[in-house]
């Protein structure tokens, strides 16, 4: 019979205070299959990092890339994470990467433009070094433009977004309503 015991006694005024504590267990305290699972023994390791970076550069999700490390894995058991683990991790990375990500998305847009002469862009810079305004136009769009330039709509939205900046779509009709 397991001797472990917490034992709480209320007093005066209405505060709880330990009686009797008794630390010993005669059994363990989980099975060792299970142990695992214990948020002691639980982490995300390199190699689940590395492998969520490539999954998310694919655009396949957490849940797919579980599926795969319990298929190498040889089930949930051999895995040494939850699918819990994995979105807190990558939530910490959304969190690590928030200061820079207006820098990520300056850096992705003149990727394209290495890629593509005709895409342009521009953008500015408030005094506290963050994104205030960004302009783009790609080849597709300078295309249309120069083709069916004389209707264009400016929808605009504010405060939608998490930065709660406007976002402005500009989108040109041709004859055909396209």
């Amino acid at each position: 019979m397991c001797k472990a015991m917490l034992s709480l006694k209320k007093i005066d005024g209405g505060q709880w205070v330990i009686a009797k504590f008794h630390e010993g267990h005669s059994h363990d305290l989980t099975t060792p299959c299970k142990r695992k699972f214990l948020k002691c023994h639980r982490r995300v390791t390199p190699i689940h990092k590395s492998l969520h970076k490539d999954f998310n550069q694919a655009n396949v999700g957490t849940s797919k890339l579980m599926q795969v490390l319990q298929a190498k894995a040889g089930g949930y058991y051999g895995v040494g994470c939850d699918i819990r683990d994995m979105y807190n991790y990558e939530q910490d990375m959304r969190e690590a990467n928030r200061a820079h990500d207006a820098q990520f998305f300056v850096d992705n847009l003149r990727r394209k433009q290495e890629v593509d002469p005709s895409f342009y862009f521009t953008y500015e810079m408030d005094t506290n070094n963050s994104l205030k305004h960004v302009f783009w136009l790609d080849t597709v769009g300078r295309n249309n433009y120069s083709l069916f330039g004389y209707v264009l709509v400016f929808d605009t939205t504010y405060e939608t977004n998490r930065y709660r900046m406007i976002f402005v779509p500009f989108t040109g009709v041709n004859q055909y309503r396209q």
